[in-house]
């Protein structure tokens, strides 16, 4: 499965990097059992949210690579979409972004853990740090199996977009129309 994954990732990345898009995550769910998924999430690479056009148009471009070149053989079910606010952290360069929200993490038992809650607080080039309450784990990139922010109000405005500023009906307005009234 993991080399159907790794040939269907280098096939469609050259493709996604022209589009300014990254592939976050990329698993095929029940294959063997009936039809197959493939389940791709995608973000920009600057950072920006992606759109319903932006995996309308990933969808396109990926679809048409795969009956091209066919890498998986049975029949599967394409599915396209964003990796959302709460996104699985799936590379080392994904973490920086993230310092000071909350991250759940499964990891290879690390004296006799594997499960760890908190907030990155820092990263280097080989790990994550990780405050729980009082205690910061330092858990290296190669332990973690799978990582996934955690939905707070902090990580949804971060997210948000930012408002317009709503222009003053007043302005440009002389002071007798802004509701002063005429002596009578």
């Amino acid at each position: 499965m993991a080399d159907i994954e790794t040939k269907v990732t280098d096939l469609i990345t050259p493709t996604l990097d022209a589009m300014g898009l990254e592939i976050v995550s990329l698993r095929i769910h029940g294959a063997g059992v009936g039809q197959s998924q493939l389940q791709i999430l995608l973000d920009h690479t600057d950072g920006t949210p992606v759109t319903l056009e932006d995996c309308t148009q990933a969808s396109r471009s990926i679809a048409m690579l795969m009956e091209v070149h066919d890498p998986i053989s049975s029949a599967y079910v394409l599915e396209i979409s964003s990796a959302g606010v709460d996104r699985p952290l799936t590379k080392p360069s994904h973490y920086p972004t993230y310092i000071g929200h909350e991250v759940k993490m499964q990891t290879q038992p690390l004296d006799g853990r594997s499960r760890y809650r908190g907030i990155i607080c820092q990263t280097t080039d080989r790990m994550v740090a990780v405050e729980d309450g009082n205690v910061c784990w330092m858990i290296p990139f190669a332990q973690i199996t799978e990582s996934r922010l955690v939905l707070t109000d902090a990580l949804l405005k971060k997210f948000r977009p930012k408002a317009e500023p709503k222009a003053n009906p007043w302005e440009g307005k002389k002071q007798s129309q802004r509701g002063k009234r005429d002596p009578i």
